[in-house]
């Protein structure tokens, strides 16, 4: 649930965490 709880917040913030879009990509 960790994954799911951080991907939410980066697609909607992918400007706010650009380095976590790059990490989280594969992930999606």
């Amino acid at each position: 649930m960790t994954n799911l709880k951080a991907v939410i917040p980066v697609a909607g913030l992918g400007m706010h965490m650009l380095p976590a879009t790059k990490a989280i990509p594969k992930e999606m």
